[in-house]
């Protein structure tokens, strides 16, 4: 991925807003400790990703998903939800 390509994909993640996914989250009684522990990643990472600094990839809306039982059909709630919505 060029540096550009890069730029605009923080840039893009930056947008999105997280608040139901972090509801979620307590839901299901997991922090960010708990779910990066599950995800077997750093919490600094899952701290990253919840703040828009890094994106979410693919595998890991995939792996959340089956964490925090998020239906298919409401994966764009949780992930792709604008912040000007």
């Amino acid at each position: 991925m060029s540096k550009g390509t890069e730029r605009e994909v923080k840039s893009m993640s930056e947008h999105f807003d997280y608040d139901l996914l972090k509801k979620r989250m307590k839901l299901y009684r997991h922090n960010q400790t708990t779910l990066a522990e599950e995800m077997d990643v750093s919490r600094k990472t899952i701290n990253a990703k919840l703040n828009g600094s890094i994106s979410f990839t693919q595998p890991d809306i995939v792996k959340i998903c089956e964490i925090l039982d998020i239906p298919r059909k409401q994966v764009g709630n949780y992930f792709y939800k604008s912040k000007e919505e």
